[in-house]
């Protein structure tokens, strides 16, 4: 009997573990998709006029959530299997039912008012002895917060020798003069620059209708412009009104994150052997001033 008992447990924790590890999967491999679209007025005369729908859905739309911008007001919607989750409902407003008015006696008043005054002279009426005890009180509190405080300061000496400013010299001249540095911070460098490029978005497409007082400034920045877009490889087109003072702007932008890809390049940074030497050698030395603490 406690034999099974044990084997259902067993079980139990066995299908637990492969279910926290296949939702881990799909979390880390499964992408996020996402979708901007944005588009402005003349931001010259109409600044607040701004329109921008954000859609971000996961895992066969299965989650999606909608956020809406237009002129300074946001609608936020959350999709669980096509169903709303946040949308508020409407309160039924309650009626409002006829109330019975009672007229009291002055006699009634009276009462009640010499009642009320007898409860106020009870409730502030101290004795001297409380008040004096809760001064105490007070002060015995006062005095046990600066004795933990004065505990919690440390001399330079409980510090270590040199006090703390000198050890946090020493480290920052242990990593600059560390022999693996140049390593470290080329597989740094490597980290950053992988997860920059599976950030950026598969579409982009930026279309900017520009005028400003002088024409010449406003060429000069289509020419720029122009040669941005030919480096980058990327859609943005840059018209110029040399007429009048605009400036029109229309964002579309698609794209996909898959969580995995970001820690890859994280988990291979830090288990790199330059890194697993610096980690360890920290380690060694945060337990060395500990047991010399002790």
């Amino acid at each position: 009997m406690i034999l099974s008992i044990l084997l259902g447990l067993l079980k139990f924790i066995l299908y637990l573990i492969l279910f926290i590890l296949i939702l881990i999967l799909i979390i880390m491999l499964v992408s996020i998709k996402y979708d901007l679209d944005l588009k402005t007025d003349d931001l010259f005369t109409n600044p607040k006029n701004i329109r921008a729908k954000v859609v971000v859905t996961w895992l066969f739309r299965i989650l999606k959530i909608k956020f809406v911008y237009i002129n300074s007001k946001t609608k936020l919607q959350i999709y669980l299997f096509g169903f709303c989750i946040n949308k508020k409902r409407r309160r039924k407003k309650p009626k409002i039912q006829e109330a019975e008015i009672t007229i009291a006696t002055e006699d009634e008043v009276f009462e009640q008012s010499e009642s009320q005054k007898a409860e106020e002279s009870i409730e502030y009426s101290e004795p001297a002895e409380i008040q004096e005890e809760a001064k105490q009180i007070k002060k015995e509190k006062i005095k046990a917060k600066k004795e933990k405080k004065e505990k919690k300061i440390k001399t330079p000496k409980e510090k270590g020798e040199g006090g703390g400013f000198r050890d946090i010299i020493e480290k920052i001249k242990y990593v600059y003069y560390y022999p693996d540095r140049k390593k470290i911070t080329r597989n740094f460098f490597n980290m950053i620059k992988r997860i920059l490029n599976h950030l950026k978005p598969r579409h982009f497409d930026l279309d900017i209708i520009l005028g400003l007082d002088d024409p010449a400034t406003t060429g000069n920045i289509v020419g720029y412009a122009a040669i941005a877009s030919g480096i980058m490889h990327k859609d943005v087109f840059l018209k110029g009104s040399f007429l009048e003072k605009i400036a029109i702007v229309a964002v579309d932008m698609k794209g996909r994150i898959r969580i995995g890809s970001i820690f890859w390049p994280a988990i291979r940074f830090v288990f790199s052997i330059p890194m697993i030497k610096v980690i360890y050698k920290f380690i060694k030395y945060y337990f060395k001033n500990k047991k010399s603490e002790n």
